[in-house]
Parts: C-alpha cells; sequence; structure tokens
C-alpha cells in the first residue's frame, strides 16, 4: 500500500509538473503575440537545414520562420544553422552556438516602404492604394517597375482558355525591332520571345514597354514599363524557398523597388513558406505596388489570422 501510494504521489507531482511547464508556455506564446501588436519586428529567423533550430536546453525545431520582436533575445544553439533576415532586405547566415538580439530599425516614412518592421497595429491601418505600376485590364506582374534581370520571365493575369499577344518594346529607339509572342501563356521565358534580336538580352538601365493583349479582342489589353537596372545580368531566381524569401525581401527594400522580381518570387514559394509572416507582408507590398487589391485583402486576412 506505501510503496502505491508513493507512486500514485510521484505521478501527482510529475503531472503538475506538466501542467506548470504548459501554463508558462503558453504565457509567454500569449506575451510574444501581445508584443507584436506594439512592438517593431526586429528580424525574421528563418531554416536553413533539418539542424535549424532555436532556444537553449530545450530548442525547438524552425518550422520554417521564427520572428524575433525589439527588445527581444534569442539563442541558437551549438551545431544549428539559421538565417537571419532584417527588415532592411540584409541577411546574415549564424551557426550557433550564439545569441541573437537584433535592434529594429527606426520608424521613419510610409509604412508600407518598412512592413517587415511594422507593429501588427501599423499593418491593420494599411489600407489598399493602387500606385499604378502597371495599368489596363490585362495585369501584368513580371516584370514591371525595375528588374534586376536582362531576360526577365514574363506573368500576367489571365482568363481561363485565353491566349495573349505580348510585345515588349524599346520606345527610345523606333527602328528597332519588338520582341514579340504570338498565342502566348504566362509563365513566358524570355528565350521564347520571337523577332530580331531575340537572342539577345535586354540592356542595362535602359526603359523598355511591356504590351500584352488577349487575341480577338480590342479591349483586353495590358501595358507596363520596365527599367532594366544598372546592375542586372542574365539569370534565374534561386530555387530554395530561404533564398526565395530573401529576393523577394531584397526587391522590396528600398525604392524604386523591383515589385515584379519580388512577386515571382514570391510566387515559387511553397506552402508552408508562402503563410509565413514575412512572406504574407511582402505579399500586401506587392499587391499595392502591382495594383492587386483582391490579393491584397487575402494577404491582409491571412497575416491577421496568423497572428492571432
Amino acid at each position: 500500500m506505501r510503496a502505491q501510494h508513493v507512486l500514485s504521489s510521484r505521478r501527482f507531482w510529475f503531472f503538475a509538473a506538466g501542467l506548470l511547464l504548459v501554463a508558462t508556455a503558453v504565457l509567454l506564446f500569449a506575451g510574444k503575440r501581445d508584443d507584436r501588436a506594439t512592438k517593431a519586428i526586429a528580424a525574421y529567423v528563418l531554416a536553413v537545414d533539418e539542424s535549424s533550430r532555436l532556444g537553449g536546453w530545450f530548442a525547438r525545431p524552425l518550422n520554417p520562420v521564427s520572428v524575433i520582436t525589439e527588445g527581444e533575445t534569442v539563442k541558437v544553439p551549438q551545431g544549428a544553422k539559421v538565417r537571419v533576415l532584417f527588415p532592411d532586405g540584409r541577411t546574415e547566415d549564424i551557426e550557433g552556438a550564439q545569441t541573437l538580439a537584433p535592434t529594429a530599425p527606426a520608424r521613419r516614412g510610409e509604412v508600407i516602404d518598412r512592413l517587415l518592421a511594422a507593429t501588427s497595429e501599423e499593418i491593420a491601418r494599411i489600407e489598399f492604394s493602387d500606385t499604378k505600376t502597371v495599368v489596363g485590364d490585362v495585369r501584368l506582374v513580371s516584370p514591371a517597375g525595375v528588374t534586376r534581370f536582362t531576360n526577365p520571365e514574363i506573368v500576367w493575369i489571365t482568363r481561363p482558355g485565353a491566349e495573349y499577344e505580348l510585345a515588349i518594346i524599346d520606345p527610345t529607339d523606333p527602328y528597332a525591332p519588338p520582341r514579340v509572342a504570338d498565342h502566348a501563356r504566362p509563365p513566358l521565358k524570355f528565350q521564347e520571345l520571337q523577332g530580331p534580336p531575340q537572342r539577345r538580352p535586354l540592356m542595362r538601365d535602359r526603359l523598355y514597354e511591356v504590351h500584352v493583349r488577349e487575341r480577338g479582342s480590342t479591349l483586353m489589353y495590358g501595358f507596363a514599363r520596365l527599367l532594366v537596372s544598372h546592375e542586372a545580368a542574365e539569370g534565374e531566381l534561386p530555387e530554395a524557398p530561404m533564398d526565395l524569401l530573401c529576393e523577394a525581401a531584397q526587391a522590396l527594400a528600398k525604392r524604386p523597388v523591383r515589385a515584379g522580381d519580388a512577386w515571382l518570387a514570391l510566387s515559387r514559394l511553397p506552402e508552408a513558406w508562402a503563410n509565413t509572416e514575412p512572406a504574407l507582408r511582402l505579399r500586401m507590398h506587392v499587391a499595392i505596388e502591382l495594383g492587386l487589391e483582391e490579393e491584397f485583402v487575402r494577404a491582409k486576412n491571412a497575416l491577421a489570422a496568423a497572428q492571432r
């Protein structure tokens, strides 16, 4: 009987200790959620591989992003690899053991231009406003604004079953033949464009016009101006989700933004990464730049749900 009593007593205390740990974790988690309402985001910690985890003795796997608010410290345990994404687009690869205590950027300028750092309260107050980077009923989403690619992939929003005609024109040289595509559907690789000089990339530090029209219609038309940056080069987007997220952040980090490059990178994120807090914040920013009101509302609602 005494042995049974001791065993029951131990079970009780183990159970009580477990409840205490769970309650503590819930309180800490709730406190962190409350912090995001009024505290700026200092950094995002991104998973690099299976070794990526945070914490001390009870280190937890990164799944796949963790948010660090202003004034918060986070431990990277021994043997863990992570990447830190800062709101200004900078990145830093970290290998433990280290303690991270990033500083939130100053709250200057428009909220949309510092959306990765904005508090939840600031984001809740953002309303959609079309910046008219692209115009027309056929909405071009990439490239648009500025691009870092001299061989950009071309993407636009389509109607089911419709085919399109597309042309890239150099408005400064009326004698230069346009790069064209007929019976096209996105995504359209630059190499698929026809007409001389189809094999030549676009020129750096040059302004182009992208025209797209639904075949058989004189009304369904889209237009965007495209500036190829002076640092542009031929290339492709990265494949790893972590690199795609960083690509999008860097494309939107300073004006003039590379909205089309950012949209393309975000569109290739797998679901687990596309629904993370930094990805949703970036989707809101891109949607405003490209005039995608429905996309803005979806991203804002998904972000609000994720922050509850």
